[in-house]
């Protein structure tokens, strides 16, 4: 087995038990486990100001470009998921969409703060029948399924369809926790 399915099913497995532990054991009522989805946007100047700061700016064209700003015109830098905890209630994180696209920064209600990191090697191994992963650079998008033959091109890996093979279909969504980290893709239940 896997170590990323491994990971996947434990939690899966822990989603299910607390599930059930949630509604008073087996009595006959059927729940399924609350999936992820999109809560919305941030509104980052409203969190700079909880944080005691006067503003929300953008100084760059990628997603870490944000910073909070105070009153005598120094930056802060923010927690997208702090800020996503603070604008809406309930466990949620923040997801990255594009992050070359500063405005592609959006909030996702999570059922647990499980998440698993996925086998890439074993993904393009067993659902795409290619040799193993590749890795081309240093950021999370240099990752990519090698070519079967020597000469051969390399086919760019989607982690939406990593993290749906891993998870069994499951639908886990992806996110990286740092963009200059290849190997901080997670895959989220």
């Amino acid at each position: 087995m896997t170590k990323g399915l491994h990971h996947a099913l434990r939690a899966l497995t822990a989603l299910a038990t607390a599930a059930l532990l949630t509604l008073g054991g087996a009595s006959g009522a059927t729940a399924s486990i609350p999936p992820h989805f999109r809560l919305g946007g941030l509104d980052l100047l409203e969190y700079c100001r909880s944080q005691g700061d006067q503003s929300a700016v953008l100084h760059g064209a990628t997603a870490y470009d944000w910073s909070c700003v105070d009153d005598s015109g120094g930056r802060h830098p923010l927690s997208f998921t702090a800020a996503c905890r603070s604008q809406y209630t309930g466990l949620s994180v923040d997801r990255i969409e594009d992050f070359h696209d500063p405005t592609s920064v959006s909030c996702w209600r999570v059922a647990s703060t499980d998440y698993f990191s996925p086998d890439l090697d074993a993904y393009c191994t067993n659902a795409q029948d290619r040799p193993g992963a590749r890795q081309t650079g240093r950021t999370v998008y240099d990752w990519w399924c090698a070519a079967p033959e020597e000469g051969g091109s390399l086919q760019p890996i989607q982690m939406p369809a990593v993290c749906d093979w891993a998870s069994g279909g499951y639908h886990a969504f992806d996110r990286f926790d740092d963009f200059y980290r290849a190997d901080s893709w997670r895959c989220h239940l």
